[in-house]
This record gives C-alpha cells, structure tokens and sequence, in this order.
C-alpha cells in the first residue's frame, strides 16, 4: 500500500512558523523486553539434520487433471427480417454539381486514406465541391451518379484539384463502370 501526499499551493503570502519551545516535549521511556529467540551469533552453526520420509508420511499426489480442448461451435446468424411494406423512396435531393470524378486508392497501385482501407466507399471533394457544399462538407454521404449507375460514398477527405469535382476511392469508381475520369452528378 502506498501513501501519496499532496500538498495544495497558495497564492497568499505564507505567514512565519513559531518555533516549538522544548517544554512542549517530555521524555518517553520504552521499556526493555528480551527477544522470544536468541539472536544467532557469528559462532553459532546450521546444522542440518537428514530426515527420511516413509511413503504413508508422504503428502498425496493428485492424478493431472485433464482439460478438454475447447471445440469450435457454429452459432447460427439471424436471418435479416424483412418487412412485408415496401422501402420508403428515396428523397430528392436539394442540391447537385456535375463535373470529373477521378479516383485514388487502389490496393498496390496508389496511397489511401490512413483511416480507411481499399475497398471502402469514400471519396475527397475536390475544390468545386466543398465550395458548392459549404464548409460541413467532411463526413457528408453524397450520391454520385453516371449515366447510367449510381454509387453513395462519404466524404472523408479532400482533394486539391480545380478542375475535378470528386476524387472517388478505386471501389467506387469500379462500380460506376470508370477507369479513369468520368463525367458525374453529384448530389446531396
């Protein structure tokens, strides 16, 4: 056990300490008790006595104890619950831009974001964009669509060029049919 002492610091001025006079003190006297055991001196010896223990005087040996090794077990996932409704439509948005997309973050071919690995579906918005979102741009989902396919990404990093509008992560730009720049909407 420890015993931690703080002290509190002040910013008064500190006031003189008095000294104790002596007749605050009196004598305490400890009375003398000898020792329950000899104390050992340089001349005494350790003698060491050879004992020999009967099998019946022996302590009694357990038989190991054997740990089964744990079995995998399958635990079964629950089935998704789908609802006898239909899913609500989608809302339209307020706001879009149309411009370039490029992409970064291929596995093996170019840098990703340190929080988020290949395959995520992210993207940078490029100087268009955060201008046109405004300056709660980061961590936005948008809806950025092709012609002729769609993909929802979050935007968790931003991107330097002035003329694309969105630099997706490979992932996405694969499932909007691109491999370079593409032409997009982006809506939000």
């Amino acid at each position: 056990m420890s015993l931690f002492v703080i002290g509190v610091a002040s910013a008064s001025r500190s006031t003189p300490i008095d000294p104790v006079p002596s007749e605050a003190f009196s004598r305490v006297v400890v009375p003398y008790v000898e020792p329950a055991h000899p104390t050992p001196t340089a001349s005494s010896r350790l003698v060491v006595v050879p004992v020999e223990v009967t099998p019946d005087q022996a302590p009694a040996r357990r038989p190991a104890q054997v740990i089964p090794k744990p079995r995998p077990r399958t635990v079964p996932r629950p089935s998704p619950v789908r609802s006898s409704k239909p899913s609500a439509p989608r809302v339209a948005t307020k706001h879009s831009i149309s411009g370039k997309a490029s992409w970064y973050c291929k596995a093996g071919v170019s840098v990703c974001h340190h929080s988020y690995p290949p395959g995520s579906m992210v993207a940078a918005a490029c100087g268009k964009l955060r201008s046109a979102m405004g300056s709660h741009w980061r961590g936005k989902t948008v809806t950025v669509s092709t012609k002729t396919r769609t993909v929802e990404v979050k935007l968790v990093d931003w991107c330097g060029s002035t003329t694309k509008t969105i630099d997706l992560y490979w992932e996405p730009m694969r499932r909007l049919g691109g491999s370079g720049v593409l032409a997009v909407t982006v809506r939000w």
